[in-house]
């Protein structure tokens, strides 16, 4: 077995992601009830999360799940979730970190209210559309995508809502995904070699814990 083959093989066929890692939170005690973890304002199901650097060249290689699958703590695993495959020395998974897949957009729309102005999606792109029952507003004149923080911005001089006012947003957003070791490959030495062999998981869109 040569790992090499298997970097160069995902990273013909994988696809670019954002790690964003999870650390347990001071609020998280499996002998507690999880009922105060949601009291927690810092914060998600008990874990703590941080966005982590990766090289330019690292990718995963993710396909669909076939066959429905029983993960011993989380539950079920449904058809068309995913499986990723990653090399352990570029990118190390671990239960609950979270895969945001920037080569795949999916379409949103939602109202907003003028003034708070915050999307529902966490990781949007793409401002598409925007328009009240009156006006349909133009993109990068009246309004722009302030991206990392999930909000529309009115740009000074153009048109815009009165405040309180409901509009409407057309957007593209990246998906983001919970990692699951489930019956998968953890990384594992191969033999007279020093790098791993890849390392395997599932991803569900769903946290296990949300019910």
């Amino acid at each position: 077995m040569n790992p090499e083959v298997f970097r160069q093989a995902i990273r013909a066929g994988g696809e670019r992601v954002r790690l964003i890692k999870a650390m347990p939170c001071t609020c998280y005690n499996p002998q507690d009830n999880y009922d105060e973890q949601r009291g927690c304002g810092r914060c998600q199901f008990g874990q703590l999360y941080e966005e982590q650097t990766l090289a330019d060249d690292v990718r995963v290689l993710i396909t669909a799940v076939k066959k429905r699958y029983v993960h011993p703590e989380f539950g079920f695993v449904k058809v068309g979730d995913l499986t990723c495959q990653n090399m352990p020395d570029e990118i190390l998974l671990g239960p609950l970190d979270k895969l945001v897949l920037v080569g795949r957009q999916m379409l949103q729309r939602q109202q907003v209210q003028k003034g708070v102005d915050t999307l529902s999606w966490p990781y949007p792109c793409t401002l598409r559309a925007v328009r009240d029952r009156d006006v349909k507003y133009t993109v990068d004149t009246d309004c722009e995508l302030d991206a990392p923080n999930k909000q529309i911005v009115w740009l000074e001089g153009g048109d815009a809502p009165g405040d309180g006012d409901t509009y409407t947003v057309e957007y593209l957003y990246n998906p983001v995904f919970w990692y699951l070791l489930g019956d998968e490959s953890p990384p594992r030495p191969v033999p007279f070699n020093t790098t791993f062999a890849p390392q395997k998981g599932y991803l569900v869109a769903k946290h296990p814990g949300s019910g």
